[in-house]
């Protein structure tokens, strides 16, 4: 898993209480608990802050998993570029 996925997951779990290492890349709003369309927006806006990106109300409505998430932030991210 890279370092991308690595902060997704890790904002992920940060915005929805869980436990560090509770969740991998199979997470996804229909399938965990407490990820609602609300809690999206502030994993949105925490990925965002992390990432010093923007995205825009369709890329956000998108972005219901890990997977999404960071396919979303590939387009954003610079080529080569790995955060934590």
């Amino acid at each position: 898993m890279n370092n991308t996925m690595t902060s997704i997951l890790a904002l992920l779990e940060q915005s929805l209480g869980k436990p560090p290492g509770s969740l991998d890349d199979s997470a996804a709003m229909d399938l965990t608990d407490g990820w609602d369309s609300l809690k999206t927006m502030e994993i949105v806006i925490a990925v965002e802050r992390h990432f010093q990106a923007t995205f825009s109300a369709r890329q956000m409505m998108d972005m219901d998993s890990a997977m999404s998430i960071h396919a979303a932030l590939l387009h954003k991210l610079p080529t080569g570029t790995s955060h934590d």
